[in-house]
């Protein structure tokens, strides 16, 4: 009975440990080229950002009895009101077929997004596959240099993910729209980038979850997905305009031009569309 009692405490210890070092703090991610990215994350950044850009999902959703604005630091699996809604059933997720164009942008229906402009897809294996939505692969542009942790590095939700700097020198930080260990990178990324019309095979990364159906909660998925994006289109083109004064649209339907950007407001971009400082 007493070595029984023995094994048991090891196996609790066993996975306490595996659990802290999948979920703490102290990630190692020295597989960074040049080192780590000096980068705030999620909840350093939502404190500061202004009322517009931090509107609860279930707007999009038109959801009865929900906030305009969220105040959980879009952790919604821990959000009170989001559980509510989802046991009175108030609050359906409805699946569309297809994609949507935005400005020359597409934005597919057949995966989730994270708030910070990023994608997460789960696979059949059981693990993600992650990536730039339409909006970020536009504003990376060509010519990027994508600076990926190593396999077998681990990331966190709304944490340091990844960085891509632009062909002008100008970094943008991108946050981990899940947290898993990273099992493999898109060999063939740069190439991709060149080619930001494809985002529907365009990926980065694919990673071994750590916490999915509770960390699925977090991101958008549905009709609240495909309006948050227009919402965010609005947004980034009402800033560019009135910031910019060589920001300007293609002739044909109003595509987002990127190479007119050297003027933009990147640090207000940053902040307010990629969640991260």
């Amino acid at each position: 009975m007493t070595s029984l009692l023995v094994a048991f405490m090891f196996l609790g210890c066993f996975l306490m440990i595996r659990e802290t070092s999948h979920h703490g703090t102290g990630r190692n991610l020295n597989g960074f080229p040049g080192g780590v990215p000096d980068m705030e994350g999620l909840k350093e950044v939502f404190p500061n950002l202004p009322p517009d850009r931090r509107v609860c999902r279930h707007y999009f959703g038109n959801q009865s009895g929900a906030p305009v604005y969220c105040e959980n630091e879009y952790d919604c699996a821990a959000c009170h009101i989001n559980r509510k809604l989802v046991m009175t059933g108030l609050e359906q997720v409805e699946k569309l077929k297809g994609g949507l164009k935005v400005a020359g942008v597409l934005f597919p229906f057949d995966r989730y997004y994270h708030r910070g402009h990023l994608w997460a897809r789960p696979e059949r294996n059981g693990y993600v596959r992650i990536g730039l939505d339409g909006l970020a692969l536009r504003m990376v542009g060509k010519g990027a240099e994508v600076h990926i942790p190593d396999i077998g590095e681990m990331l966190e939700q709304g944490e340091c993910g990844f960085s891509a700097t632009r062909f002008d020198g100008k970094t943008l930080p991108f946050l981990a729209p899940m947290s898993g260990e990273v099992m493999v990178i898109n060999p063939h990324l740069k190439a991709d980038l060149a080619e930001p019309e494809t985002v529907r095979e365009n990926w980065v990364m694919v990673i071994k979850p750590f916490a999915l159906s509770r960390e699925l909660q977090n991101l958008l998925f549905g009709v609240e997905a495909a309006k948050w994006f227009q919402y965010e289109m609005d947004a980034l083109m009402k800033m560019a305009s009135a910031q910019s004064e060589e920001f300007e649209f293609a002739a044909d339907g109003g595509a987002l031009n990127v190479e007119s950007l050297s003027d933009f407001p990147w640090d207000q971009f940053v902040t307010n569309f990629l969640l991260s400082a």
